[in-house]
């Protein structure tokens, strides 16, 4: 213990030295000169056994990428017992700097750190286990470096609560574990508390954390505080402060926050910096912009219209399991669009984003059975990728619907059932559904007849536009047919 003692004092009494040297030598030494002093100080002590400096040597060897000259002496000190240089010798063991990369060694290491006291190799050695999905294992080194007070360990331990590895789900404890983490500063808590609140849709707390958070630099809440601003979750809806957030966050690298920069400047058709935002994060690989380059090149939005480009992108985007982009794939297949006309090949598109839920190619699936497009005619599957499309609320799907079981395609023909799926389509605003609303009543299908009722889907869809309905209401008006008979009324509505 005095030996120890001695060679602390010695080390503490070269480096007072050494400072008073530099002070009275020369107070506008360069940063490499200070170095090279100070790694002569530490020498000098790492010489007589001193391992405080030898894992120190590591260390600025280490800032300097001379790895190999740090491992030699991280491993003097860690053999004589130095937990931090440990520490340290495990983690170039894990990334391969300076010896061949070897798990097992760190995890050695580590361990022996650990069991010194240092929460640093307890929580990596908690990384490690989860790594390998060992969580209940990754769960016990959390815990024993979160209950030392290591804020990371805290967060870490968090999330396993939060998603149920190694423990039971449970929100509270991983909220109360954020907590303490973020109390201690840790950003990634922060912003990980305000998911949570968020998710409750307690939004002016989670407004609270992610502020905290962003106020410290962490990009992923500087993007959720834009977010909140521009949606107006938890304060005053503000578009500048969206956007004044989102920029923050992308010149940080946060890839999401540059699309949504883009997005914000769509919106505004600035299309020209819309797309500067979004080849940004396209060319950093993020799905979402690699598919807005595609749409944005497909319409001539800020760019040359170009459909091979829009290809090159949506290919891109749906390579990453980017539903839309899979879809759009289909799409420009059908069409032939940017590629050759292919239905098989747009069956194959449409079909992977459909499994992946989305209902436009659902429907799209449906198109394709019907017509036998890419596929042999089949009604019936048809009906079955309508009727999956139309269960997600989409109202073209609901009318398509309506007419296989009008039509008796794929189905047992029955008029009720027909109704039912072209009214909740109109009912969302199809005016091919309003009209045919307007024909079930006329001719009293799956209905009782009611001229009147048929005027009013009539005229619904004539003032969105709906050429055949503007024609019925001049016939309606014409025969005096739910209305009272006006043949001016008729010409006017003729004549749209």
């Amino acid at each position: 213990m005095k030996k120890n003692r001695f060679k602390h004092c010695l080390l503490m009494l070269l480096m007072l030295a050494f400072s008073s040297s530099v002070a009275a030598q020369n107070q506008q030494l360069t940063v490499k000169q200070l170095k090279e002093k100070a790694r002569e100080a530490y020498l000098m002590a790492a010489e007589k056994g001193n391992t405080n400096a030898m894992n120190r040597l590591g260390l600025l060897h280490d800032n300097e990428k001379e790895y190999t000259e740090a491992v030699k002496w991280y491993r003097m000190a860690a053999e004589k017992g130095h937990a931090s240089a440990m520490f340290n010798l495990a983690l170039n063991y894990e990334k391969g700097n300076g010896v061949a990369k070897d798990g097992q060694e760190a995890a050695k290491w580590y361990r022996m750190a650990a069991e010194k006291g240092n929460t640093d190799a307890m929580n990596r050695l908690g990384l490690l286990h989860a790594n390998k999905k060992e969580y209940t294992e990754a769960v016990k080194w959390y815990r024993m470096a979160a209950e030392k007070g290591h804020a990371s360990a805290m967060y870490n331990l968090a999330l396993n609560y939060e998603k149920g590895n190694g423990v039971a789900k449970d929100g509270q404890e991983a909220a109360k574990w954020y907590r303490m983490a973020a109390e201690k500063g840790n950003t990634d808590a922060m912003n990980r508390l305000g998911l949570l609140h968020a998710n409750k849709k307690e939004y002016t707390e989670a407004v609270k954390w992610y502020r905290m958070a962003a106020e410290k630099g962490h990009a992923s809440a500087m993007y959720n505080l834009a977010l909140n601003y521009e949606k107006g979750n938890g304060v005053a809806k503000d578009g500048q402060e969206a956007a004044k957030w989102y920029r923050m966050a992308a010149e940080k690298g946060d890839t999401d926050a540059m699309d949504r920069l883009g997005f914000l400047h769509e919106n505004k058709k600035e299309y020209t910096e819309a797309v500067k935002w979004y080849r940004m994060a396209a060319e950093k690989g993020n799905a979402s912009a690699m598919f807005s380059m595609g749409k944005m090149y497909e319409k001539g939005n800020g760019v040359a219209k170009d459909y091979q480009e829009a290809v090159k992108w949506y290919r891109m985007a749906a390579e990453k399991g980017y539903a839309l982009a899979m879809y759009s794939m289909g799409k420009m297949y059908e069409k032939g669009n940017g590629v050759a006309k292919d239905g098989q090949e747009a069956v194959k598109w449409y079909r992977m984003a459909a499994e992946k839920g989305n209902y436009n190619a659902m429907f799209s699936m449906g198109e394709m059975y019907a017509e036998g497009n890419g596929v042999a005619k089949d009604y019936q599957e048809a009906v079955k990728w309508y009727r999956m499309a139309a269960e997600k609320g989409y109202a073209l799907a609901m009318y398509s619907m309506g007419e296989m079981y009008a039509k008796g395609n794929g189905v047992t023909k029955d008029y009720q059932e027909a109704v039912k799926w072209y009214r909740m389509a109109a009912e969302k605003g199809n005016e091919l559904a309003m009209y045919r609303m307007g024909e079930m009543y006329a001719e009293g299908n799956g209905v009782t007849k009611d001229y009147q009722e048929a005027v009013k889907w009539y005229r619904m869809a004539a003032e969105k536009g709906f050429a055949l309905a503007m024609s019925r209401m001049g016939e309606m008006y014409a025969k005096g047919n739910g209305v009272a008979k006006d043949y001016q009324e008729a010409v006017k509505w003729y004549r749209m």
